[in-house]
């Protein structure tokens, strides 16, 4: 077993994911009285996962603290039925029966064929992301799962507000609002040497994340001509599959001031982001922009850089410290301003703000509402215990 029965009161979680980082992040910052086992659900065909496997691997604990361990349990992609079935009963037997957790997470809607594994346990659905709106999900009906989870769990976190806004007109009960949050190593790392790679001559106007489609390309190569006393520089790997799209970024690219630095290891991204001169936010408008809380926000709030973003809803949630542009030429004229010395930042109300916005901060927000879930339930048997003496 990941966890043995105890009578101490520490709060048992168990999180069914597909090891996204942000995910693991939340709950490695739970507080020392919460131990969480996560439990990976891979996909056997994928590479990255292969080196993972053994005959036995699915019943392997790995322990990277006292509070927390992982175990993987492995799925077959082209047997959607026999591993939903497998799974089913695995988790019922292995978890449900058991009853070793507290509390269930669920980190996608694909996971709302498990829930009634765990009707014993208080059962949450941490919508980290906006499913629906990705193509190589379109095949699966993630709305009807998605309400499923919507009307079972009884905490539902959404990572921004206009998600939380949507799910709480199809769900009778509060959302929680959980965006993403900063590193508290980012916050507290000193500046280190500059990377080689990074151009040198003019300022740099960084960007750091997934390059796709969901990048405002007009307006990046708008700025880049308009602005060409400056680099711009994009850090991350290019995952964009439409070959149109693909195109599109493969011309900004080869613009003079343009440059890709490919993927780097996230220990060595705060390098990068330390040295820009400007931090920068391409999303473009849309439904799905507007439903995303953007992790490099908060990376960028670590730094004492000026940051700015298209005018996505989300960036809002961090003014003043982010500034908002609506077009190229509204950026172009903060770039101008950063340059010339007349932007100014709040270094105190920065720090002080990103100090409440660290995974520590978020985990305990989700704990607290956890605790207060488990009294309750503890305080009802406890009063239905009572009627039946009685």
């Amino acid at each position: 077993m990941l966890i043995k029965q105890t009578t101490d009161e520490k709060l048992r979680i168990l999180v069914v994911d597909v090891e996204t980082p942000w995910v693991l992040s939340l709950f490695r910052a739970t507080r020392p009285n919460v131990h969480v086992d996560f439990l990976g659900v891979l996909n056997i065909r994928e590479k990255h996962f292969k080196p993972k496997f053994t005959y036995c691997g699915m019943f392997r604990i790995k322990s990277f603290s006292d509070s927390h361990t992982e175990q993987y349990v492995w799925t077959f992609s082209r047997l959607r039925f026999f591993t939903r079935v497998w799974l089913s009963v695995y988790l019922c037997f292995r978890f449900g029966v058991f009853n070793v957790h507290d509390a269930v997470v669920f980190t996608n809607p694909f996971s709302a064929h498990f829930s009634k594994c765990f009707r014993k346990s208080i059962r949450i659905y941490d919508a980290h992301d906006v499913f629906e709106f990705y193509s190589h999900l379109s095949r699966f009906n993630v709305r009807e799962l998605e309400e499923k989870l919507l009307n079972e769990c009884d905490i539902v976190a959404a990572v921004a507000r206009r998600l939380a806004s949507e799910f709480e007109m199809r769900r009778k009960r509060p959302v929680l609002y959980l965006p993403m949050a900063a590193s508290t190593a980012w916050l507290n790392q000193q500046p280190k040497n500059r990377p080689a790679d990074l151009p040198t001559g003019l300022p740099i106007v960084g960007c750091t994340g997934q390059i796709n489609a969901t990048y405002d390309w007009a307006l990046i190569e708008m700025i880049t001509q308009l602005r060409a006393d400056h680099n711009f520089v994009f850090v991350g790997p290019n995952v964009e599959g439409d070959e149109c799209v693909k195109a599109v970024i493969a011309n900004v690219f080869a613009r003079p001031n343009v440059f890709w630095l490919g993927p780097k290891p996230h220990d060595c991204l705060k390098d990068y982001v330390d040295n820009f001169d400007v931090c920068f936010c391409p999303l473009k408008p849309s439904e799905h922009s507007d439903c995303r809380s953007p992790l490099r926000l908060f990376d960028f709030l670590t730094t004492q850089k000026p940051i700015i973003s298209t005018n996505i809803v989300e960036a809002h949630e961090h003014t003043p410290h982010v500034f908002i542009a609506n077009n190229a030429l509204e950026m172009s004229k903060f770039l101008q301003q950063v340059a010339n010395g007349e932007y100014f930042i709040d270094t105190t109300a920065r720090r002080q703000y990103i100090a409440q916005n660290t995974w520590e901060f978020r985990a305990n927000t989700l704990i607290n509402q956890i605790e207060i879930i488990r009294k309750n339930k503890a305080q009802l048997m406890m009063s239905n215990a009572s009627k039946t003496v009685v």
